[in-house]
């Protein structure tokens, strides 16, 4: 089974980190990281097949990097930001960042993951709450040359649930744009980009029937055929498929 053996790699990575013991609380973070990719991989049929060792640890690796990282990340709330996350609890946010990786919608979602939980720890702790304080929800992800833009929304856990269940339906919500400088996380409103947020969105729900979070490559436009997106494997699933194809032929 593909499961124990990631998990596996998971402990193993941990438990050589450098020769730094790791908090049990980061190491359950790690844990449920690894499992949250399982889960949203698992669907992949090449993932079932037997994805490379290799593969597992990059991934582990890259979560082990993100949990150590967010510890010496900060935020720095504007105080109208600060105001409606302790007033309304929840903020919807837009964060820029540089993006010079695979343009594969199942690697750059992975990466903006981890972007999203270094910017809910770094929230968590400037908000003086308890570890798990804060959710987030995706609402898509688009790459624009060197640059991606993620939008997701930020609750304070205990937020009432019909009102997350609004909030997470409608495409008009004021906007916070986030921006990272050096090891700090700015989060200020930002009022012009409310009007384009909303109707990104609905263009992508016009097309894309989900599942969330959305994904456009503005390089590569996506092709849909009745609400799904249409992409090619990532590479290195394109190369297990030709082993195995020839491996096939070999062995008729």
């Amino acid at each position: 089974m593909a499961t124990p053996t990631f998990l596996h790699d998971v402990l193993h990575l941990v438990e050589r980190n450098g020769s730094q013991s790791v908090p049990a609380d980061l190491a359950g973070d790690i844990i449920r990281g690894a499992l949250t990719f399982v889960l949203k991989t698992q669907h992949t049929p090449v993932f079932l097949e037997g994805r490379p060792r290799e593969r597992y640890q990059a991934v582990v690796r890259e979560t082990l990097r993100s949990v150590k990282a967010s510890g010496e990340i900060k935020a720095q709330l504007s105080p109208e930001s600060r105001t409606a996350i302790e007033t309304q609890a929840t903020l919807r946010c837009l964060c820029k960042l540089k993006y010079n990786a695979s343009r594969h919608s199942q690697e750059v979602i992975t990466w903006a993951q981890n972007v999203t939980e270094e910017i809910n720890l770094a929230l968590t702790a400037v908000l003086g709450l308890e570890s798990g304080g804060l959710a987030t929800q995706m609402s898509s992800v688009v790459l624009s040359r060197n640059r991606a833009f993620v939008c997701f929304d930020v609750y304070i856990e205990g937020c009432d649930h019909l009102i997350r269940a609004e909030i997470d339906s409608s495409c008009e919500r004021p906007i916070y744009y986030v921006q990272k400088k050096e090891d700090t996380f700015l989060v200020r409103r930002e009022p012009s980009m409310d009007a384009y947020v909303a109707s990104r969105l609905l263009h992508i729900q016009s097309v894309d029937a989900g599942p969330r979070p959305y994904f456009i490559d503005e390089s590569n436009p996506p092709v849909y055929d009745n609400g799904s997106r249409l992409e090619a494997p990532v590479d290195e699933e394109l190369k297990e498929l030709d082993c195995k194809a020839e491996k096939d032929c070999d062995d008729g």
